[in-house]
């Protein structure tokens, strides 16, 4: 099960510490919710029409995305996602989709609460 101890759900030092540069990282971080979003949409319609290969990629580029801000939670829902989809479970894949669709929420206030523009 996903921890949701930490306070915050994005990693910010670790962004820091991986982009250094404070524009870029401005940069990175305020482009995310809207880019997230846009693959949640394109995710549900993936489960929608049933397409298991567009599931497990689309799962595997959130979960990537997730991974690279250290939100560690959305990367390990998503994960499960990609897990299920590549067995061809989209049915076990599916259970995860509110929580990752929760757990995106999430992410992207906050970033859109740090990083208002």
């Amino acid at each position: 099960m996903e921890s949701n101890t930490r306070a915050t759900p994005v990693d910010l030092e670790r962004v820091y510490r991986c982009i250094g540069e404070e524009r870029m990282v401005r940069s990175v971080l305020s482009s995310y919710p809207s880019h997230l979003d846009a693959q949640l949409c394109e995710l549900q319609q993936a489960f929608q029409r049933g397409s298991q290969r567009d599931v497990h990629r689309i799962a595997h580029s959130i979960k990537g995305g997730a991974l690279n801000l250290g939100a560690s939670p959305l990367s390990e829902i998503a994960l499960r996602i990609e897990r299920s989809a590549r067995t061809g479970d989209l049915k076990s894949a599916a259970v995860d989709l509110a929580r990752v669709v929760l757990e995106a929420q999430r992410v992207s206030s906050y970033l859109r609460q740090v990083y208002k523009e």
